[in-house]
């Protein structure tokens, strides 16, 4: 049985968009390359042409309508960067049903899924009006499916000012969301998500997958004594768990850090050589094998000549003997013929000089001869070609030797370097006791960002000025401020010591309508006893398991120093 997860996602287009190769940065350790292709992107929007598109009609408008240049936006984007309201340029959350164990257990639940998740993108825009996509990516290649979706809330019949504008709270209530008692804890973005979550979880519902009921957290409510009664307590004993803990894991991380980093690297350096070789000698056992057919022809070729020249080395034999063997019934002599005259002394054949073989023709022994030249020219072809041919098979038998040890050389460094690294995989074990420690330093963390914050941040209640009287008595003791119609605040003072005017720049407001004046009121800090922090603890736990990956550890240990810098605390 899958929970339905919806939390709040960073945001982050390199990581959607699985664009880390083309910036030149390693792909993250959790990331399977393998099955980036199984990935689904709906949608994917630029941002500054999704911000001209959602606000650029309506920036127009209100540019044409001021008189002073300093008012006028030119880029409503670049403008929500610059803001100090709190907005962001864009909003992230990421959907998942199950965990990764579920995925393990039963692998065929990745595709319901992904086919969930893609519903639920694809019709996102339809049930929610005022969240303009600019963003949809589900990610199969990581443990567990999951959705990373990117909107642009759109809030708009402002009265003054731009007419639409990007603010989160105000489009969540313009979609209907509107929280009966709103407070930090109950406010529209978190009945919205458990709307979206519920609408997901018949999703997953209808394609077969099993949806773990939502549990809600049961508090008790706690004086302010009582809380202030448990700070001192709470803080000292967070003092005591997190600086050691910190301490440990700082050392032992760099530790680790620097051991794992050499060894991938030396192990990816070595891979990549055995890798080109294996390549080489595949390629030079094929050369090997063409030559070997090559001379296995031209020794066939060789056996046919063999066969011919043994015919002739027999017809050579016989003159071999005409020159050495006088006693048989031929002989071969030198010989000169005089020259034939006539009757009158007239030459009519020239005198001629020459070998003859008694009892054969002159026709016989031309072809006698003609034959002899012929092999003898075959042989002393055949015997250059067969010391060519063994030359040649001397040099690839030697450089098959020497490849065969360089194969070798490298099939024993590849069965060290495949030792080393299941080596460096099994030490990866040894980091269990250091994930332990850092379970308390996650919970400490998590109540420092969500619940401590709160004690160090003063809060205000606002509460409109009910006599003019007290008017310059508040600017002076800092309780006086301007609410402008946006939803931020400033707080003013006169513009003098024994002044009783405000600011030109306040007055100027205040006729124009954008703000009323208001009186600040601090509302006293409280304290968070141990029965609360328990529960604190057992709902994050809950909610954001605790990551068993070294690189979310050391994250997430960054985020405990911001939190110990931010507030100034000393632990």
């Amino acid at each position: 049985m899958g929970r339905i997860s919806m939390p709040q996602g960073k945001g982050s287009q390199l990581h959607n968009r699985r664009d880390y190769e083309k910036i030149g940065r390693e792909i993250p350790d959790n990331i399977n390359s393998l099955m980036t292709h199984e990935n689904v992107t709906i949608v994917d929007k630029d941002i500054r042409s999704a911000y001209r598109e959602i606000f650029g009609e309506v920036l127009q408008e209100y540019n044409a309508k001021q008189k002073r240049s300093d008012r006028k936006i030119d880029d409503y984007y670049e403008h929500i960067l610059k803001s100090k309201n709190g907005e962001k340029p864009f909003y992230e959350d990421v959907l998942q049903w199950g965990r990764m164990e579920d995925f393990r257990a039963e692998p065929q639940l990745r595709e319901k899924a992904k086919e969930c998740l893609v519903e639920y993108a694809r019709t996102f825009e339809a049930r929610n009006p005022n969240l303009k996509l600019i963003g949809a990516y589900v990610h199969m290649d990581e443990a567990s499916p999951h959705l990373h979706v990117d909107y642009i809330p759109v809030a708009r019949g402002y009265k003054t000012g731009l007419q639409a504008r990007n603010s989160l709270d105000k489009a969540m209530k313009q979609m209907g969301y509107t929280p009966v008692k709103e407070s930090r804890k109950n406010n529209a973005t978190k009945l919205w998500k458990e709307n979206e979550r519920a609408y997901f979880g018949e999703l997953c519902r209808n394609k077969g997958l099993k949806v773990e009921t939502e549990r809600s957290l049961r508090r008790k409510q706690f004086t302010v004594s009582e809380y202030k009664e448990a700070q001192n307590e709470m803080l000292e004993e967070i003092k005591a768990d997190v600086l050691p803990v910190i301490e440990n894991y700082n050392a032992r991380k760099n530790e680790a850090l620097n051991a794992a980093i050499q060894a991938k690297g030396k192990a990816q350096a070595e891979e990549a050589r055995y890798e080109s070789f294996k390549v080489l000698a595949d390629e030079q056992a094929k050369l090997i094998d063409e030559t070997s057919n090559r001379i296995q022809e031209k020794s066939a070729e060789l056996d046919e000549k063999l066969e011919k020249l043994s015919a002739i080395n027999e017809l050579s034999e016989k003159v071999d003997k005409a020159h050495t063997l006088r006693e048989q019934k031929y002989s071969i002599e030198n010989h000169t013929i005089e020259a034939k005259k006539s009757l009158f002394g007239k030459i009519e054949a020239p005198e001629r000089t020459g070998v003859f073989v008694e009892g054969l023709k002159k026709e016989q022994v031309q072809n006698i001869f003609s034959r002899y030249i012929f092999n003898k020219n075959i042989e002393e072809t055949y015997n250059s070609m067969k010391s060519w041919v063994q030359e040649q098979k001397d040099k690839i038998d030697k450089y098959y030797k020497d490849l065969n040890a360089r194969i070798k050389v490298l099939t024993r460094q590849k069965d060290t370097l495949t030792a080393e690294i299941e080596n460096i995989k099994q030490s990866r074990h040894s980091l269990e006791p250091l994930r332990k420690e850092v379970a308390n330093l996650q919970k400490s963390k998590d109540i420092l960002t969500r619940d401590i914050r709160n004690i160090y941040n003063e809060k205000y209640a606002v509460k409109p000025i009910k006599s003019a009287n007290d008017l310059w008595y508040l600017a002076s003791n800092n309780q006086l401020g301007l609410e402008y119609d946006d939803g931020h605040i400033e707080l003013i003072k006169t513009s003098g010591p024994t002044s009783n005017k405000l600011s030109p720049e306040y007055e100027r407001d205040i006729r124009a309508g954008i703000c009323r004046m208001i009186e600040y009121i601090p509302e006293p800090k409280i304290q968070i006893p141990q029965r609360i922090f328990d529960e604190l603890i057992d709902k994050i736990d809950k909610t954001k398991p605790i990551s068993k990956d070294l690189a979310s550890l050391i994250n997430q240990s960054y985020e405990v120093e911001e939190v110990i810098q931010e507030h100034h605390l000393r632990l």
